[in-house]
């Protein structure tokens, strides 16, 4: 909805002037201009004064009132800017422009359902503006009222279907409600509008990589490049693709391209060691956490991590040290079990066994912790803790035959 503006043939240069009211009116035009002049000029405070000095001669003048109300907001004097389009109101019921900027007002400052009243005013008189079924849209979401939003949002496209920005809210509420095919289709609208919108395509591309569709993903993705070669979301979230898909080298590259706009990208270099451990590279991966590290020494997932290479490097200093970090700063049925294997195969049996008895407590129904608690008790000559410990994993996994021989062989 087009506001009314104080420039040129204004809102006030039509005023009647009777000849009895001629030299009043002529000093009311007068604060009226000068008021002008200091807005256009962003010199606000003069410019409410002379708008005051109006309301003085007239004070029911609505057109001034409302334009004190512009002004009040500009400064942040909110409640002042309330009560002038109010008495713009008590003047004229049916002034949109009062009931709009009072619906922004009460919007922004939290008083969400006085912002859903005046919308509903203005749109009893104009139901076919589409800015302010956009307006009365983001309240419902700022509610959490995501179905009342969308039926706006519709409404306004319906209106004018040239609205980018409303085609994305419209998507961002159905995605989050799990309706990944509209909510494509929405953002696909948005981006008829804006062709050259990469954060668009990003999130295209994460919602079909989460639906298992690589293939448009990569699609959006290679368009997100296209777009901008040095967008570092869209490297860094093609790499993570393409690593589940299972193409390492290319993966390698987006990444590495990735952390070349930004060195100090945690997750890159995260995802980076990942890639090489899984490829086998454990001194590339080793490197790759380390840098982590330097940047978030208290990343316990990292210290986790590099515990595991460690161990399977058999470098048995390096992944106590790690596990110990780790464990210190987090509780985790892999890594009490890693550490407790570990302390297994040095034969330091009675800190395996309380590593093993911790991952009971986190995870009663663990066959291999039973399975080598068992194996520790009867190398410790404590055959019925070691019969009592195979028994119960043999409970929970009746088909394992070593469990089976082991207890025959201890049973005689």
């Amino acid at each position: 909805m087009r506001e009314k503006k104080l420039i040129g043939d204004s809102i006030f240069s039509g005023r009647a002037l009777t000849t009895g009211k001629l030299v009043a009116m002529e000093r009311i035009q007068d604060h009226i201009n000068l008021g002008i002049a200091f807005s256009l000029n962003r010199k606000y405070k003069e410019a409410i004064h002379e708008f005051e000095k109006a309301l003085r001669i007239d004070p029911h003048d609505a057109e001034v009132h409302f334009q004190l109300g512009v002004l009040y907001s500009n400064v942040g004097k909110y409640e002042q800017a309330v009560e002038e389009y109010q008495q713009v109101l008590n003047t004229n019921p049916e002034h949109a422009n009062a009931h709009c900027k009072l619906g922004l007002i009460y919007t922004n400052t939290g008083r969400l359902e006085e912002a859903i009243e005046e919308y509903r005013n203005v749109l009893e008189l104009n139901s076919q503006d589409s800015g302010l079924h956009n307006n009365l849209g983001d309240v419902y979401y700022k509610q959490g009222k995501l179905d009342g939003a969308k039926k706006e949002y519709q409404a306004a496209l319906q209106i004018n279907p040239n609205l980018s920005e409303v085609y994305f809210k419209l998507g961002y509420i159905l995605e989050s409600q799990g309706d990944y095919a509209e909510a494509v289709t929405a953002y696909e609208s948005a981006l008829r509008i804006n062709p050259r919108h990469a954060g668009i395509y990003n999130i295209i591309a994460g919602i079909h990589t989460k639906n298992g569709k690589f293939e448009e993903a990569e699609a959006a993705y290679r368009r997100v490049i296209e777009i901008n070669p040095r967008d570092a979301v869209g490297l860094q979230n093609f790499g993570i693709l393409l690593t589940k898909m299972g193409r390492w080298e290319e993966a390698l590259a987006y990444l590495q391209e990735t952390l070349n706009i930004n060195p100090l990208n945690v997750e890159a270099h995260t995802q980076l060691g990942q890639i090489y451990a899984q490829m086998g590279k454990r001194e590339e991966a080793v490197k790759e956490y380390k840098q982590v590290l330097e940047i978030n020494p208290h990343d316990a997932n990292l210290h986790k991590m590099l515990a595991f290479i460690y161990d399977q490097q058999n470098d048995v200093e390096q992944a106590l040290r790690e596990y110990a970090q780790a464990l210190g700063m987090m509780s985790d049925v892999s890594l009490h079990l890693g550490l407790a294997n570990l302390l297994y195969r040095i034969g330091e049996y009675d800190r395996a066994i309380k590593e093993f008895q911790t991952v009971i407590k986190l995870e009663p129904s663990h066959v291999e912790a039973y399975l080598k608690l068992g194996n520790i008790y009867y190398k410790q000559k404590e055959s019925e803790q070691a019969l009592q410990a195979w028994e119960t994993s043999l409970a929970m996994d009746p088909n394992n035959e070593i469990l089976r021989n082991n207890i025959k062989f201890i049973k005689g």
